[in-house]
């Protein structure tokens, strides 16, 4: 067995995870990723490189596991895979929140033109986040038990160091009904 970055193919692997990363994108609706006050977004995330764009869900946990080659190489297969539907879901995406954003600005907006759009972006959402979950779910599966282990212990250290859940893995969903929310900064109170 070898560490997961320090294998021959370390190069295929990097490229790998680097090709997929759209598939940990965090898929959000229009303007919910502007900024605000001490550099987070509206969903709380530290926008100084903590979470991200291509952050959070399972890769952080797979960091310091010692996989084998064929592990390695299943990895890289299920990310090779949903690549093409991950690409073709957020272009879609992006798509119709340009459009609702030219819609919004246009001075010609209304509720029965708006809508179609914003159904097209909880469409694509909803498939990015379901593309997302069955990687995780395929790389999970690929490990071994004791190794699944480590990666439910390391969730539980993040999440702890964090105050909160981590977004896409197990626990409650953020946004939902008793997930804990971030802290507000002082200067918001």
């Amino acid at each position: 067995m070898t560490s997961l970055f320090r294998f021959s193919g370390k190069a295929r692997l990097i490229a790998a995870i680097a090709a997929s990363l759209p598939l940990f994108a965090g898929a959000m609706p229009p303007g919910m990723d502007m900024p605000m006050a001490h550099g987070h977004d509206m969903r709380g995330e530290d926008r100084h490189g903590n979470h991200g764009p291509h952050g959070g869900g399972l890769m952080p946990l797979l960091h310091g596991l010692t996989l084998d080659e064929a592990q390695q190489d299943k990895i890289f297969q299920i990310h090779h895979a949903l690549e093409p539907q991950v690409r073709d879901q957020h272009k879609a995406l992006m798509k119709a929140r340009k459009a609702l954003s030219e819609l919004a600005l246009s001075g010609q907006y209304s509720d029965a033109r708006g809508k179609p759009i914003a159904d097209a972006i909880a469409r694509s959402s909803g498939e990015l986040a379901l593309l997302h979950a069955r990687a995780e779910s395929q790389i999970l599966a690929v490990l071994t038990p004791e190794q699944r282990a480590s990666v439910e212990t390391t969730r539980k250290r993040m999440e702890a160091e964090r105050g909160r859940p981590m977004p896409g893995m197990q626990g409650t969903p953020p946004g939902a009904p008793g997930a804990q929310m971030p802290p507000m900064p002082p200067a918001q109170r």
